[in-house]
């Protein structure tokens, strides 16, 4: 059962298309670092920069799990939109 207040529509699919959008946002932040970022702290410090790299992957990756959970939320909550 939907709440009155949630019965916008199309809210329930924003709501569940979110956590995507932010994985993409994510993965282009991932390229912003791997394109400008690591090339000049390699070749400034002279290391392998791998700390960096299990950082920078970590990101889309905890989006990708936040929004699996998110979405099984919603369709627990809600059902299918």
């Amino acid at each position: 059962v939907i709440p009155a207040e949630d019965c916008v529509p199309g809210k329930l699919l924003t709501t569940a298309r979110i956590p995507w959008l932010m994985v993409i946002y994510s993965l282009g932040l991932t390229v912003v670092y791997l394109v400008y970022y690591l090339p000049p702290f390699r070749a400034a410090t002279g290391q392998s920069a791998t700390a960096e790299l299990i950082v920078i992957s970590f990101g889309p990756l905890l989006w990708v799990f936040t929004a699996l959970f998110a979405r099984r939320t919603i369709l627990r909550q809600y059902g299918k939109p």
